[in-house]
């Protein structure tokens, strides 16, 4: 069986382009001041809305150490999904909502 080279360099093209995609849309690591400022931002309590969701209504930077909060104080659910929603109409920067189910034992 003959390789087209056109066909492999398209497919080189292609992979490269996604890979780039990937690494620009996760961001760059947070630095040493932005990370003190999270760990000293008092956490936001989930609200339980029931059948395994949970509301987080936060600022960015308390989102971070309300979801450090939730697992530590939840330790028997497993969190499925997180959906996030726009600014709220009463100033929050956004909310959250947290879908969880039972972690099996």
């Amino acid at each position: 069986m003959t390789r087209n080279p056109v066909k492999m360099l398209l497919m080189v093209a292609v992979s490269l382009s996604v890979i780039a995609l990937i690494i620009s849309g996760c961001g760059r690591l947070p630095n040493a001041e932005r990370m003190a400022e999270i760990q000293e931002t008092p956490a936001i309590e989930a609200v339980d809305l029931g059948n395994g969701l949970y509301l987080v209504r936060a600022t960015d930077t308390q989102w971070v150490r309300s979801l450090q909060k939730f697992v530590a104080d939840h330790p028997n659910l497993r969190i499925t999904a997180i959906a996030a929603g726009n600014q709220s109409s009463d100033g929050w920067d956004f909310e959250k909502v947290i879908v969880t189910e039972p972690r099996e034992r």
